[in-house]
């Protein structure tokens, strides 16, 4: 068996300094920032762009693509690269990497978007199980380490307010002040989200976007 990503980077965003400035797609501008001298992120690429399969006994942590960034100003970049699929990949530096051991039950594409961010910080996701707690909407999410019960892997309990919930996913992040969670392709794949009063499906395997940082 073998795990397939037809395309791994579809799309890489360079979010500038300046507020008021627009993304850069792919590398190009399509805005200019209205302060003078601006250092800002001027090109952001990822390679390689797809990779055609890995190995099922591919390891976490493992380097698959890897970016480079350069400052309109020659600087080295300082910032922040952040994934949108914490349950697939995570970045170290300027290094794509698998965030967790590839199994036959990932077979499939896994699309992924990279945003690289002028400015250093913390993504608000986090990988089950993994305790590092997240705050949003008002109330506190976190994961403890009771896997779920059936053949389903790598999803764990998710605890809201410090309370055991029913819900189990695969990673959780933070975009736009909500909380998401990504449940495992061998579950659903789809993306669940806080309503304010429960976590419920988007009804969508698409990611929310790059996580708050």
């Amino acid at each position: 068996m073998r795990y397939f990503l037809a395309a791994l980077i579809i799309a890489a965003l360079a979010a500038p300094s300046y507020a008021q400035d627009e993304l850069a797609f792919l590398g190009k501008r399509r805005g200019a920032a209205s302060g003078a001298a601006a250092v800002m992120v001027q090109s952001f690429t990822i390679s390689p762009t797809s990779i055609a399969s890995l190995s099922d006994t591919t390891a976490a942590s493992t380097t698959i693509s890897t970016a480079t960034v350069t400052m309109s100003n020659g600087s080295t970049f300082a910032g922040t690269i952040v994934s949108d699929s914490p349950q697939y990949y995570k970045v170290v530096g300027l290094n794509i990497q698998t965030s967790r051991a590839i199994s036959s039950q990932d077979d499939g594409d896994h699309p992924g978007t990279f945003t690289a961010l002028n400015r250093a910080c913390t993504p608000q996701q986090v990988l089950s199980p993994t305790a590092t707690v997240l705050t949003a909407q008002g109330h506190t999410f976190a994961f403890n380490s009771t896997a779920h019960t059936d053949t389903t892997p790598n999803q764990y309990t998710v605890v809201i307010d410090g309370t055991a919930s029913s819900h189990f996913g695969a990673a959780m992040q933070v975009t736009g002040g909500t909380l998401y969670m990504a449940s495992y392709p061998a579950n659903n794949g789809q993306w669940y989200f806080w309503n304010g009063s429960d976590i419920v499906t988007t009804g969508s395997t698409a990611s929310p976007g790059p996580p708050d940082c």
